[in-house]
């Protein structure tokens, strides 16, 4: 068991890796829906390479990702509204960044950076960079 969670940790990799375009969907707060592009840049914690091997497996980035994206989009985006998703933009991208990294510490992730890329939706009348 040690050998093959060992030979994994070279699949892993301990250097930066891109989670290109993860687009979710969210609702702002006037029900509008807001598509946003997220650029990911992450790594698991060395230490715990083990505990993420056997309890969520080698394809953990695929797993883990895309649901706590899903989850803190919607609940950061919820908290504004049309205006203050276009003024507010700095904070808006601050506190996706700040409660993702949080959320992907307890799976082991390390995120190095979080960019908001895009946002298409009614508000921006089709698309727009965020």
């Amino acid at each position: 068991m040690a050998a093959k969670v060992f030979e994994s940790i070279g699949k892993f990799g301990l250097a930066l890796a891109v989670a290109g375009g993860v687009v979710n969907s969210a609702l702002y707060n006037d029900l509008q829906n807001v598509n946003i592009t997220l650029r990911i840049l992450f790594r698991p914690v060395a230490s715990q390479l083990p505990r993420i091997f056997t309890s969520i497996g080698e394809d953990y980035d695929e797993r883990v990702l895309p649901s706590i994206t899903t989850e803190i989009l919607k609940s950061v985006v919820a908290r504004f509204d049309a205006g203050e998703l276009i003024t507010q933009r700095e904070l808006v991208s601050r506190q996706v960044s700040d409660d993702l990294t949080e959320r992907a510490a307890t799976f082991g992730l390390i995120l190095d950076d979080v960019s908001l890329v895009r946002a298409t939706g009614s508000l921006w009348g089709g698309a727009a960079a965020v």
